[in-house]
């Protein structure tokens, strides 16, 4: 260690001062070589350290901020913030469990400290876990001066829990302190409880106080979209592309737009293609592979994604979704070694273990997938993504379990409703019905992330229609769904364990294929149980096998060997089939004329 006179500990102090000054000037270079001196003559200096950290973290090396960081800490365990910044640095690191511990450690030196009340809120709303969330931002938004973005995140977490009113109110008093950003989310918020004349006007409301920002911008158009103004909706995303032509959620929503409004994928994907002759960037990469591969064109999409993973080796998000193509395109093998390398990449993030679990399953290593969707469910036992891909590895290794996730006698269970009130009779509700319904079906195409094949989707959340037709038939189903709760029982499994005397409708759609139209099979990651009504249906349901039918075991994604459906059931006008969210389920494609007309809910315990 060097002696510092005091002389020395001047020059070191305005070394220090500069190093600062420079950081905060973002010349985290010339900050790191200012503090070289400061640290060989005072190593265990806590707050010289704590820059080295934040100044290391800055310039992308997260192993040195690492170290820094636990050097301050060593040297002086009750400064918080240093607990954040290390917190901030397992973060990047996708050490999501190391950052809780670490934002917790700041927690408890003080409860209240903002920098760690939002990050940990932010870490655990990512994680779906919004009690917690909850408990931890509620003593902070209780004073009459809480900060904006502590307002913003437990408005989230409360979105996240189904309590949609009180989230609007949290983000209204965000607004009224100034944020910004709230504006945004209260429309999202909007459109989330029906009120798309609000939420347009809100969106216009932001777009005065913040201006043509690509952001503001895209949220315009979705509020112009909900209510049917496409070619508002249309300028809007083109405008935000004006600003900022590279804006993935500008393309995102453009595209799947175009996409439903014309059914022709290439002109779906014109203005993408622009840009990307210009400069790639990896969600643009991403969002062509996905548009490829909804065309019919997998081998392509993997194309360009393994290409990009051969530029981009470090990044999880373009390895996770070059192994998504690979198995898509049939190269199983090398689908596997991006989601191995992924993985790698980010192991705390749970979307992309799930990613190498459904890889290894087509790879035919159901045990190595069996054990990663145990690990994620010990961790989020209701996930209804990680409860399937465990019943698929338990299918695939002959393991009884299986039996108790796909108990199709006691899980899958159909319904014809009664006649609402006002109506003689379920034909003459359904002819009403079918008229409403066919009404909200304005677009050409089926939408670019939905389950549908060759038909139409309405937009809009219909459970909360304020159409007397829609509301009606919400209430014909409420004895239904309390009919399979009661004879569905209690139990230890994550169906039967989430089973209340309440339940709320999460969300709702009409679906309308045309002829040869399918649902590629799909799971329902948001519900808890899941539905199919059946309003109309075409003659082949009746004359020709099973078409038309709705199936129950297929996957949706390859395994080895390839698993086939397990169970069907014929629809019937009037009839609705409950199903756990987490079985795969799809339909079998239908021949003649004539279209089939569904209405679909999903269902989350308590009210």
């Amino acid at each position: 260690m060097v002696t510092v006179t005091q002389s020395n500990q001047f020059a070191l102090g305005q070394r220090f001062n500069a190093a600062r000054a420079a950081y905060e000037a973002n010349r985290a270079a010339e900050a790191v070589s200012l503090l070289q001196p400061v640290i060989q003559a005072e190593p265990r200096s806590a707050p010289a350290q704590h820059l080295l950290g934040l100044c290391l973290l800055a310039l992308g090396d997260l192993n040195g901020a690492e170290q820094a960081m636990k050097a301050s800490l060593g040297a002086d365990k009750k400064r918080p913030a240093v607990h954040v910044s290390l917190a901030e640095v397992f973060n990047r690191a996708g050490r999501a469990g190391d950052a809780e511990k670490a934002f917790r450690n700041a927690l408890a030196l003080d409860r209240l400290y903002i920098p760690a009340v939002r990050g940990l809120a932010d870490l655990l709303i990512n994680q779906s876990r919004a009690a917690e969330a909850l408990q931890l931002t509620t003593p902070v938004v209780a004073g009459a001066e809480a900060p904006p973005p502590v307002l913003d995140l437990h408005a989230e977490a409360l979105r996240q829990a189904g309590r949609l009113e009180e989230a609007l109110a949290c983000l209204e008093r965000s607004v009224a302190a100034g944020s910004r950003r709230a504006l945004l989310e209260m429309v999202g918020l909007l459109r989330d409880l029906g009120r798309y004349e609000d939420a347009a006007a809100v969106a216009r409301r932001a777009h005065e106080a913040i201006g043509d920002h690509p952001a503001v911008l895209t949220v315009l158009g979705r509020a112009q979209q909900d209510l049917g103004r496409l070619d508002e909706a249309d300028a809007a995303y083109r405008k935000a592309l004006t600003f900022d032509p590279f804006d993935p959620m500008a393309h995102q929503a453009l595209a799947d737009l175009l996409w439903t409004r014309t059914a022709d994928p290439e002109k779906a994907s014109t203005p993408l293609d622009s840009v990307l002759r210009q400069r790639s960037t990896p969600m643009l990469i991403a969002l062509k592979a996905k548009m490829l591969t909804r065309a019919g064109k997998p081998e392509q999409a993997y194309e360009i994604l393994a290409d990009a993973a051969r530029q981009l080796p470090d990044d999880p998000l373009i390895q996770a979704a070059a192994a998504t193509a690979a198995v898509y395109a049939k190269q199983i093998e090398a689908g596997l070694a991006h989601a191995e390398r992924a993985a790698a990449l980010a192991p705390e993030v749970a979307r992309i273990r799930a990613l190498l679990a459904e890889t290894s399953l087509a790879a035919g290593q159901p045990e190595r997938a069996s054990q990663i969707a145990g690990q994620l469910l010990a961790a989020h036992p209701f996930d209804q993504q990680f409860i399937s891909l465990q019943a698929l590895s338990w299918r695939l290794l002959g393991d009884a379990r299986y039996q108790g996730l796909y108990d199709y006698d006691a899980m899958v269970r159909d319904f014809i409703i009664e006649a609402p009130d006002g109506w003689s009779s379920l034909e003459a509700y359904l002819a009403d019905l079918a008229a409403t319904l066919k009404g909200m079906h304005a677009m050409r195409g089926d939408p670019l992330d939905q389950s549908l094949r060759n038909g139409t989707q309405t937009e809009q959340n219909l459970a909360l229609s304020a159409d007397p037709v829609i509301q009606a038939f919400f209430r014909a189903v409420q004895a239904p769904i309390r009919a399979y709760m009661s004879g569905l029982g209690k139990g230890r499994d994550p169906l039967r364990a989430r089973n209340q005397q309440d339940y709320r409708v999460k969300g709702a759609w009409s679906v309308r294929l045309a002829p040869d139209g399918f649902h590629a099979d799909h799971i329902h990651p948001d519900g808890w149980l899941s539905s199919a009504f059946y309003v109309e249906l075409p003659k082949a349901v009746d004359q020709n096998g099973q078409e038309g039918w709705i199936k129950f075991g297929q996957p949706g994604a390859p395994t080895r060997p390839a698993l086939e459906a397990e169970h069907f059931v014929k629809p019937a006008p009037g009839k609705l089939v409950l199903f756990p969210s987490y079985m795969w389920h799809g339909t079998v494609p239908f021949s003649g004329e004539e279209t089939r007309l569904t209405l679909a809910f999903d269902v989350v315990p308590g009210r």
